[in-house]
């Protein structure tokens, strides 16, 4: 058994433009129209980020429309990396769709004469808080507003803005980002002492994310980081020799295969950051971080040996229980 812990920065910044934005439109229909510069690689931001707008303006997934990312018309976003994605277009999504409820909230305080305070979003429809008896469904307030006097056009939008401190770029310091997600981590590993060849069966990940706004796809992805990991631990060597690249192939370049994937059991630590929309953190890379030295900890547990080396292949372990034999045989003669 080996044990492991780490943290990870979300919302990570290099130089130049870093903020993320989004822009949303009503319909006369009440659905909404959804503009975004980020890109799903297939990590399932466009789902989360549908949510957070249906979230902020109380109606349906299905009623939010995202359109293809084209740099020609999306707003502007530096792109999908550094577990970026969901905190920062998470946020400017939020905005634009608080930006739609304003507008929409000054109709509706019309049409009750309450203040626009009063006003709720929840569950498709829109509610005075002192008077839940007045109310109507989400699609009607929006034909109130688009259809008003000559005719509305609600638009919202909405950009990120880093939430920790300035960054000094001149004297390299501050936090590059918006906050840090915490990792601790269980590996078991099973170790063949006589031909070297290690795998890992389980590993168990305490995984602090903020609060996961889609816990499905939040585990998926942190089960796919600690395959990575595996990967990274034991498996996975990049070959060079005089700047040619020696294992160019996944015939030569080994990773985890079905049968290689341990057993992934997640634990989460729900916590609410301020700086994340509705309290979401960065989500799943830092577990790359922690499953290395959980597997090398799990190592050390069963062999005695710290490999400080990766991948920690069955050659290295073939050749270090070895010499270590070797050692102690040593050290036995010495000693008689």
């Amino acid at each position: 058994m080996g044990l492991a812990g780490a943290s990870y920065l979300g919302g990570a910044r290099q130089l130049g433009h870093q903020s993320c934005a989004a822009i949303l439109r009503l319909c006369e229909d009440g659905t909404v129209n959804y503009l975004t510069g980020a890109t799903d690689c297939g990590q399932g931001s466009d789902t989360v980020l549908v949510q957070i707008v249906a979230q902020e303006l109380g109606i349906r997934v299905e009623d939010v429309n995202i359109k293809r990312v084209d740099t020609a018309v999306t707003p502007c976003d530096p792109g999908s990396y550094g577990s970026r994605v969901t905190i920062l277009a998470g946020t400017a999504a939020r905005r634009a769709a608080q930006d739609i409820k304003a507008q929409l909230a000054e109709f509706a305080a019309g049409e009750w004469k309450v203040d626009p305070d009063e006003i709720v979003f929840r569950d498709g429809k829109i509610s005075v808080k002192s008077r839940p008896d007045l109310s109507m469904p989400f699609s009607k307030l929006a034909k109130i507003a688009c259809y008003s006097g000559s005719g509305a056009v609600i638009i919202g939008r909405g950009y990120s803005q880093y939430g920790i401190e300035r960054y000094d770029w001149d004297k390299g310091l501050g936090n590059c980002g918006t906050s840090y997600s915490f990792t601790a981590q269980m590996a078991e590993v099973q170790v063949d002492l006589e031909t070297g060849v290690a795998q890992c069966d389980k590993t168990i990940l305490a995984h602090d994310c903020g609060r996961p706004l889609n816990p499905l796809t939040a585990h998926s992805q942190i089960e796919g980081g600690a395959v990575q990991g595996v990967g990274q631990a034991l498996y996975e060597e990049f070959i060079m020799d005089q700047g040619k690249t020696r294992n160019s192939t996944l015939t030569h370049y080994k990773m985890p295969l079905s049968q290689d994937v341990p057993r992934v059991e997640v634990i989460d630590i729900i916590t609410e950051d301020p700086d994340g929309p509705f309290g979401a953190k960065e989500a799943s890379e830092g577990c790359i971080v922690s499953t290395p030295p959980a597997v090398v900890s799990a190592l050390k547990d069963a062999t005695g040996i710290w490999f400080k080396t990766l991948p920690v292949t069955p050659e290295k372990i073939y050749w270090a229980l070895k010499e270590r034999k070797h050692e102690a045989s040593g050290a036995q003669r010495r000693k008689t």
